[in-house]
Parts: C-alpha cells; structure tokens; sequence
C-alpha cells in the first residue's frame, strides 16, 4: 500500500489531482484584548497552487522555466508543478487532461510580489515579452508598484511589491519573514533547458487575484473556510493568506484586470497532511459545493478532492503520495519548501537582558509564522527596550483557579503601549505543533484572534494552555511561537519574585530585547 509521507508542519498549500483530472492583574488566563469568536482547529495548509490550462503545454512550459525560471518538482507529463515562491507553486496542465480547457476566461491573474520589480520590467521587456502597459511611475508613499506582463497563452502576471502603506501594515511584516527565492548560475528549471533570469531576480511570494460579483459574500465564504481573515483591504481588493507565502486576493470584477464570470480556466488548490480532516470541514461551510461525494485519487501519486465557491471557482485540496515522481516535491515540503536557498533558517534565536540576567530563546517562523512575524516586528523596532515583565502566576496567587498554571509576563515599554500594532490571529498548537512545554514562550491574549505584544513564558509544562485546555473556558489554547534555550534559571526567578496578586512588586525591568 502507498502511504503518504508525513511532511513538517510549517503552516503553507499545492495540490493536483482531480484539477488534473498590558499588566493583566487578576484574569485567569495569560490575556490581552477583548474576545472574539471561537474557531475551528485545522491541520495547516502547506502550500498554495493555482493551474493553469493549455493548448500547447511545451511552450508554457518552456516560457515559465526559461523565461521565469521556476523550477519544475514534478513532471506528470500531462501536468507540470512549478516552485513559484517558498510554499506557493504553478500546475501547467494539458487542457485535454484538464478540468477546463484554454477557451474558457481567464478569470486570475497570479501577482509574483517580489522587492526587484524594476529589474524584473528590464529583463522581461529587453526580452519582448508581451506587456499590458508599462511600469509606470515609481514614487514613495504609494502602497504597491508594478506591471502586468502576459504569458504565451494569455494569462496575466502581476509583478508587484507591497510598499509600507497604512493599507499594508498587517501584510510587511510576514513578507518581511520571507526569504525570497532566487535562481542560480546554471540553473535547469526544467530538463534540458536553463533559465535566462538573472541570478539578482527574486520571488517573495504570489498572490492568486480571482475576480467576484459580491465581495462580501466570498470575504465571509474564505473566511469560514480558512478560519483567517483579511490581512490587505483596499476596499474594491482585498488579500487573505493561505499558507506562509501563498496569498489569494479578491477582486471586484467591475473594477480589476478582468471582470466576474461565469466560467474560469483556473483551479485553485491547497496541500495538507490531513485531507479527510478538510473534507469534513468544507463540505459543511455554506456556499461550498462538492464536485463528488468522497475523496477521490489520481493514479498512484496524489488523493484529493474538488468542489466550487459561491461563485464557481474550482477549489482543490490535495495530498501527493510518497512515490517517485514526488521526491522532488515532497522534498521540498519536508525542507521548508526552501531546498538550496543560502542562509535559510528554520529558527531566529532572541536574547531578552533583564534586571535579573539574560534569557535567550528559539522562534519558529516556519512553525508559527504569523506569531514569530509580529514578535520580531515589536523586537527589531525596539518596543520591548524598557519594558517589564509585570505579571507572575504561580500556585500561590490563583487561589479562585481549578486549572492552575505557572507562567510570567512579559510587555513592552509603557511609551509604546499606545503604538501596537493591529492584533494578530490565533495560531493554535494544533496548527503549529508547538505545544506548551517548560520554557514555551506564546502570545498573551483574551479572546482569539486579539494578541499584540504581550507575552508569557511557562514555568514547568502547561497542557491547558495548549488547544483544547481548560485554563481558557473557550478552549482555543494560546499560540506557543518559541522556546527558551539559556536562562530558564532567569524565568524561574522572575516568577518567584515578590508580588501583589500576580503584579510584580516591582516590575522586573527587561534592558533590551534583540536578535541574536
């Protein structure tokens, strides 16, 4: 029997198949913020992918390995995946073996964000390649540049970068955790053929643009789907994250580069470990339809299922199978989606340098990639310089308490209170693995989704702070993003320290919180 090979839990979405075919004195929790609705657990989505239909698959192919240089890891024949970005990817596919055919609208365009869009308009326009306009003018305070070039078929590519913009604040620091693919010397995207990019080109993330009637209805439809919200809203345009550099925006069709219709030649697809898992959930979100009844599988190499949004789009949810021609695929997975990429790291080690000593601990940014982001967004700006740890908790102060933890707080300075950031949503344990051990450090919060700056430190092991616990009466557990390495003596201390219910007395004041 083929088994699938279990893949890392990073947090990311690709797929095949049938598409082929402040002090918190007295609360009872670590906690911030005020409380927002429960949500589901979901295993992570791994990669994000969109396919792509053609009435001559060699020259697509031809053009997005030679031309764009992204690297093909896994060849069906009738179907080729590209790495497009670190977990978002490209399925060109044989529109006689596809779900739609290349006469249908090409209702998409795939927006590949990268920080080099100037030299990606030089070298593409040097080599003619069909443009929809020019660059445009490039002035500072605009929230994105770029330029639309058009494939040899006829779908649209946006090469755009996402400028610091009120409109981009919850979206610069996750593309900033990015580390951006770029090509080598000698590069062969696809056998026999190496690619004309230059070696200075990168690719940061992509963005799946689909194009709707009622923008309401599908913000809410992915958003019950995805349990996520929004992370850009320019009003008529909007960006929702699916995995850690997979994006898909949502467009309204009387105002974009296409308009709403009936038809599109374009499935998007999400990979996960647990495909049953997400079949049960979406089969029961409203407004989702499922092309069959079951799960379905596509020879011997990928199991899978398909169904539509509101407004028909295909959607796809895959699981490839530990077989050959997904080596190259998978082992991309199992790496991070990041196999050859100099100086990629799947943690950043932080120091916090207290009154006390110095505390220096691991974040996972592949694990919990929306915590760790706006961590190191409060750390490389300085926020947490001159601030406290504030709060103990401790079998001695939560006498009211049936679930009894052990943890300490930590927030930034009292000057910067007023400047955080918008919060954050949830990452719960089931999607990162990361659980609350002795000296897991995690995002302090009330309700889901409200997290910003504060954060805690546990004290020995803590299993009701994961996802399913009882600290939390809504049983959403806390997002765990790290754990410390050196100076879990310092923890301890910070927790037996003199206190007033669970305020520290005083405060024990944190000197300077940097990388490492």
């Amino acid at each position: 029997m083929v088994r699938c090979r279990r893949l890392v839990s990073l947090f990311l979405p690709l797929y095949l198949l049938l598409a082929c075919g402040g002090p918190a004195g007295n609360g009872n929790t670590p906690e911030e913020g005020s409380v927002s609705t429960p949500a589901a657990s979901l295993s992570p989505i791994l990669a994000t992918n969109a396919f792509y239909y053609y009435a001559d698959l060699d020259a697509a192919w031809e053009f997005y390995a030679r031309v764009l240089g992204f690297q093909t890891v896994a060849d069906y024949g009738f179907a080729k995946i590209l790495q497009v970005s670190p977990t978002s990817f490209l399925t060109l596919v044989d529109e006689a073996r596809g779900m739609h055919d290349s006469s249908e609208p090409k209702s998409v365009t795939l927006a590949i964000v990268t920080e080099e869009v100037e030299e990606w308009w030089d070298y593409l326009d040097g080599l003619g390649v069909e443009m929809r306009g020019t660059l445009g003018t490039v002035e500072p305070g605009q929230p994105h540049d770029g330029f639309v070039a058009i494939d040899p078929e006829g779908y649209l590519l946006e090469f755009e970068r996402f400028n610091p913009h009120p409109e981009n604040t919850e979206l610069i620091p996750v593309l900033q955790e990015i580390q951006p693919l770029y090509p080598t010397a000698g590069q062969e995207p696809a056998p026999g053929i190496e690619t004309l990019r230059p070696e200075n080109l990168g690719v940061q993330a992509t963005v799946v643009w689909l194009y709707y009637r009622d923008l309401g209805q599908i913000q809410s439809f992915y958003q019950a789907v995805f349990d996520r919200d929004i992370i850009v809203d320019q009003g008529w345009a909007k960006v929702f994250q699916t995995s850690p550099s997979g994006f898909i925006g949502f467009v309204d069709g009387e105002r974009g580069l296409h308009s709403a219709t009936d038809e599109k030649a374009v499935t998007v697809s999400f990979f996960t470990e647990s495909l049953e898992a997400w079949f049960a959930h979406v089969r029961d979100v409203p407004g989702f339809e499922a092309r069959s009844p079951e799960i379905g599988a596509e020879g011997d190499f990928v199991h899978t299922f398909v169904g539509y949004d509101p407004e028909g789009y295909y959607l796809e949810w895959d699981a490839f199978l530990d077989v050959p021609v997904n080596d190259e695929l998978l082992r991309r997975l199992n790496n991070g989606v990041n196999e050859g990429i100099e100086g990629r790291s799947s943690t950043v080690q932080i120091e916090i340098e207290t009154e006390l000593g110095t505390i220096v601990m691991d974040v996972f940014p592949e694990r919990a990639p929306g915590s760790v982001a706006n961590f190191l967004r409060y750390v490389d700006e300085g926020f947490y310089d001159g601030g406290t740890f504030h709060r103990t908790v401790r079998a001695d102060n939560q006498p009211n308490d049936s679930v009894r933890i052990a943890v300490i707080q930590g927030d930034v300075a009292t000057e910067h209170r007023e400047d955080r950031y918008p919060p954050i949503q949830l990452e719960r344990t089931t999607q990162t693995g990361l659980e609350h051990v002795s000296g897991a450090v995690s995002m302090a919060r009330g309700g889901p989704d409200t997290a910003t700056s504060s954060f805690f430190i546990c004290v020995g092991d803590q299993p009701e702070l994961n996802f399913g616990g009882n600290r939390n009466p809504d049983g959403q557990g806390f997002a765990a993003f790290g754990v410390v390495v050196e100076g879990m003596e310092v923890v301890e201390a910070i927790n037996r320290a003199p206190a007033e219910a669970q305020s520290l007395t005083p405060p024990i004041g944190i000197l300077r919180v940097a990388r490492r």
